[in-house]
């Protein structure tokens, strides 16, 4: 998956996701995109998609450099 395959997946559809066996979220809301794991409480908000990518990690990595492993959960 690209980054613009995500971008507008995301902005037209509340999305998870799965990354070596855990569900991922990402929501758009009004002021951002919340993030995060189905497996805990915590979440993430962050204003800018760009800036998920590169700040949002997951098990130690960016979204960004696991796109092409993760699976959408349609």
């Amino acid at each position: 998956m690209t980054r613009e395959e995500l971008k507008d997946f995301v902005e037209t559809n509340d999305t998870s996701f799965f990354y070596n066996g855990n569900e991922y979220y990402i929501f758009l809301l009004n002021d951002g995109f919340n993030v995060g794991s189905y497996k805990n409480d915590q979440s993430k908000l962050f204003k800018e998609y760009d800036n998920m990518l590169k700040e949002w990690k997951i098990e130690g990595k960016a979204l960004e450099t696991i796109l092409n492993k993760i699976e959408l959960n349609y």
